[in-house]
């Protein structure tokens, strides 16, 4: 159980989508909530084929805004999911009590509504973990990837006087894993820019599972579109599509997967 979660986890988050954003506007009080839905097909080789459909939920609360930065707590507040594959259907409801309950709740338990605190520097978009509930399992979220990468999909950061058209690009490395992405205005209405995405992520990373280090190499591409908020920087609706060649070295054995996910996320804002 625990080893497709993983999988599942690895192949269809939102490793290849974070990106560093720079003058981010949010004011305390602030609440942002994001719906993301993730469709994925899975080819494991001689292990079989998987299709996975997980929804998460999650809020984001502006806890404080000082000078260099903002303080936000996020939750991830329900779970949908249903996977068929590897001779076994499963279903989890996190809303539902005998879900919690059973193996997959047990898995996730440590995850629902445990608020994990972060600071959002202003200048530069950084996302830092600053302190976690206790029991929090932190780390990777089924379907939405680490937290604070997570955190950095909410923005956009599109540089002054970009015109529809016209492009620009990122390059990052986290954990062994490199990502670099092309950026380019396809429409500005109001205030309100539509930004369409392409881009690669492409390295070997190191991951644990059941207290095994198991090494990871992704050759993964991705495109989708953005809506974003000029004001503001945020996100939002997104889509993603995500094409992932991986190989997974565990106890001396080696596992090709390929994969192929959707995801799409939609944020709504407000005040508390």
């Amino acid at each position: 159980m625990k080893k497709i979660l993983f999988i599942a986890a690895l192949l269809t988050g939102g490793y290849a989508f974070a990106q560093p954003s720079a003058n981010i506007k949010l004011k305390k009080g602030q609440t942002i909530t994001a719906v993301s839905v993730v469709t994925s097909d899975m080819d494991m080789g001689m292990m079989g084929s998987m299709k996975n459909d997980i929804t998460t939920y999650s809020k984001l609360e502006v806890t404080d805004d000082t000078k260099d930065a903002y303080a936000v707590s996020n939750t991830l507040t329900r779970m949908k999911m249903s996977m068929d594959g590897m001779g076994q259907n499963m279903s989890f409801d996190s809303d539902k009590s005998e879900d919690m309950n059973g193996q997959i709740g047990q898995s996730m338990g440590d995850r629902i509504n445990k608020p994990t605190a972060f600071s959002i520097n202003k200048a530069t978009g950084e996302v830092t973990m600053t302190d976690k509930a206790e029991g929090s399992g932190g780390g990777m979220m089924i379907g939405t990837g680490d937290d604070s990468q997570q955190l950095s999909d909410m923005f956009v950061n599109i540089p002054a006087g970009t015109k529809p058209g016209q492009s620009w690009e990122t390059s990052f490395t986290t954990k062994g894993l490199t990502t670099k992405r092309k950026y380019t205005i396809k429409s500005l209405m109001n205030d309100q820019a539509v930004v369409t995405i392409t881009g690669s992520t492409q390295g070997t990373t190191e991951q644990e599972m059941q207290g095994t280090t198991v090494n990871v190499t992704i050759n993964a591409t991705f495109d989708g579109v953005s809506q974003v908020d000029l004001k503001t920087g945020l996100v939002r609706e997104s889509q993603m599509n995500l094409n992932t060649s991986s190989s997974m070295d565990m106890m001396g054995q080696q596992m090709e997967i390929n994969a192929k996910s959707n995801t799409k996320t939609t944020y709504s804002f407000y005040f508390i």
